[in-house]
């Protein structure tokens, strides 16, 4: 069953092109992973800018636990740590409906 994961991170003020930087990293290292067991990834910048939610599709439960924590989730949050405001809130699960 397809699993989302979802991660909501509210920066500190004027940090947008850290985060921007970090994301680019981030999606680059993902990118080997795509149409296997990561089917889509997406990084939401909120109205206000100091808010983003990044959204990632992967195949399964399994397939999110595999890669939680790798190097590449390691090293955006070493970059993005210093300039996040709170902790980041997490919501995961499996899909019940969609069109």
């Amino acid at each position: 069953m397809t699993h989302i994961a979802i991660t909501r991170i509210a920066l500190k003020p004027g940090n947008n092109q850290r985060m921007q930087e970090a994301v680019q990293e981030l999606l680059e290292a993902r990118r080997p992973l795509l149409g296997g067991d990561l089917r889509s990834m997406h990084v939401v910048r909120s109205a206000n800018s100091d808010e983003y939610a990044l959204i990632s599709v992967w195949a399964s439960t399994e397939a999110d636990a595999r890669h939680e924590n790798d190097t590449a989730e390691r090293q955006a949050a070493e970059r993005i740590g210093p300039v996040v405001a709170v902790a980041p809130v997490e919501f995961a699960g499996e899909v019940i409906a969609g069109l």
